[in-house]
């Protein structure tokens, strides 16, 4: 089939040669446009404690970030659908710019103010993901193409009217599956608790378990897995040192991938305050899913997983319903009164006295 004879094929419309036809690259719009939110929302509604991590790092509440986790991939998946049951009417375009937009600048904000490089666009979908310049080209591509689809929307033509009329069936059904497989995900929890096999286990149990010192000493303990060159693992680093810092654990054991040239530039750069194993990046890559992980031990079991993204303790601590701790307030200095002499005069304070 050549090229010209499948452009015509796909810009047909009823009514004859007088009828609106629409443009090769419309259609090639829609189906890339309508691909690309079936494929990212899939991957979301598969993984939505973990989405909801990634925009609770963009800096929405606790709330929203649930609400928007499960409501979100669900509605890509009903617009995927339709773009690719051939629904490509200008509001298609419309509501196509709206969330790329949204989107882009939600997580540039979270990029260029926050720190944040994980965008979190395809979920559970690991060999998707890509570098955050990487997501701003393609954001900007898939922009033209909504404008594209703006501009020229799609035509009906004498076999999309049977596709559109599958399409409502298909979209019904698959939108609904996704709304209810989207609340079971998320009913795992506020947080990413990783793997329900690791949760409770031995500490000893763990792929890295005879890597950890005194593996059944009591009290709460942070263990981070990460790469010593991951930007990501370098953003949660304050946030691993605020466990043990505002004391939510006793302290922080950590697991690294690399080599001794990237430790090094790491410990000079950050000066973390915790011990640290190395080993090779594949040996690292192969014990936990995903990079960096960090596992909450309490009594040698695990407790909590923090996938990709290590929230604040103080957002742990409101996440599972615990109270958060108060900041003693610093002791003032104490103060001395300058007694006034016989003529009048105060006599001159000892260096850094304060005097009132």
């Amino acid at each position: 089939m050549s090229f010209s004879y499948a452009s015509s094929v796909l810009s047909a419309a009823p009514g004859g040669d007088n009828a609106p036809r629409s443009s090769f690259l419309s259609v090639l719009a829609m189906l890339v446009l309508g691909a690309f939110f079936t494929v990212s929302g899939a991957g979301k509604v598969l993984d939505v404690p973990g989405f909801a991590a990634v925009l609770g790092g963009f800096g929405f509440g606790s709330g929203w970030a649930n609400l928007l986790a499960i409501a979100l991939p669900a509605c890509e998946i009903v617009l995927g659908l339709a773009l690719l049951t051939w629904h490509g009417g200008r509001a298609m375009g419309v509501l196509c710019l709206l969330l790329i937009a949204g989107f882009t600048a939600v997580f540039a904000y979270a990029y260029f103010f926050r720190g944040q490089t994980e965008c979190g666009c395809f979920g559970s979908f690991e060999s998707l993901r890509s570098r955050p310049l990487f997501s701003f080209g393609r954001n900007a591509l898939l922009f033209v193409l909504a404008c594209v689809l703006l501009a020229r929307p799609v035509a009906i033509g004498p076999f999309s009217d049977v596709i559109q009329r599958v399409g409502k069936v298909l979209i019904c059904v698959v939108g609904a599956a996704a709304f209810a497989v989207a609340g079971i995900s998320s009913a795992s929890g506020k947080l990413r608790l990783g793997a329900d096999g690791e949760l409770g286990r031995d500490v000893k149990d763990l792929p890295f378990g005879h890597l950890v010192s005194d593996a059944a000493r009591p009290g709460p303990r942070l263990i981070i897995v990460f790469q010593t060159g991951c930007t990501q693992c370098w953003n949660a680093m304050e946030n691993v040192r605020a466990f043990a810092r505002e004391g939510v654990v006793e302290s922080v054991e950590g697991i690294a991938g690399g080599d001794e040239k990237t430790l090094a530039d790491f410990r000079e750069k950050l000066r973390p305050d915790f011990p640290i194993r190395l080993l090779p990046e594949t040996e690292v890559a192969a014990l936990v899913g995903e990079i960096p992980s960090a596992y909450l031990i309490r009594d040698g079991k695990v407790e909590r997983i923090f996938r990709r993204i290590v929230p604040s303790p103080f957002s742990y601590l409101q996440a599972v319903g615990q109270p958060v701790p108060s900041r003693p307030r610093a002791p003032r200095p104490a103060t001395t009164t300058a007694v006034p002499r016989a003529d009048g005069t105060r006599p001159e304070p000892a260096p850094n006295e304060p005097v009132r």
